[in-house]
């Protein structure tokens, strides 16, 4: 049997039965809408901070996020980058996340994680960071950096 601790015991209540006037105080219900509102606005403004920045990357081709923690997008890497990351012994989506984690300190997970389809590549970037701010400095720094890869590997 699977030990449950109670912070998650208690987390995974509010999400199965979260505080409504049925349940909780009337307060604690507004509050609890409002902060899953203001959560929700946070993530839907961060999907479209996203897809401004990846429309200017070169060789990025991403479909519009839906609503969720993460977007997929596709890179077309050049057969170069293929070849030279099957020399290396990596899928070539782990290879490219791999320059920009050391060039850049940014992190991504490669899409051959996930499933994609044969010949494509894909990686896998956070909406998390809550400090709009902080976020759109990340998006800047991929955007250079992948930009600047596609100069470099023609």
């Amino acid at each position: 049997a699977c030990s449950v601790n109670v912070a998650g015991s208690i987390a995974m209540g509010v999400m199965t039965e979260p505080p409504s006037t049925e349940n909780a105080s009337k307060e604690v219900a507004e509050q609890f809408a409002e902060e899953k509102e203001k959560v929700l606005k946070m993530l839907e403004m961060k999907a479209k901070m996203a897809m401004e920045v990846l429309r200017e990357c070169k060789n990025v081709e991403c479909k519009a996020i839906m609503g969720g923690l993460y977007a997929y997008p596709r890179v077309f890497l050049p057969d170069s980058v293929v070849k030279r990351a099957r020399e290396c012994g990596q899928e070539p989506c782990e290879y490219f996340c791999k320059a920009m984690l050391e060039e850049t300190g940014v992190v991504t997970v490669p899409g051959c994680g996930f499933g994609q389809r044969a010949g494509t590549y894909h990686f896998r970037m956070s909406l998390l960071i809550w400090d709009l701010q902080e976020f759109a400095k990340v998006l800047e720094v991929m955007k250079n950096f992948i930009n600047k890869y596609f100069e470099t590997h023609k």
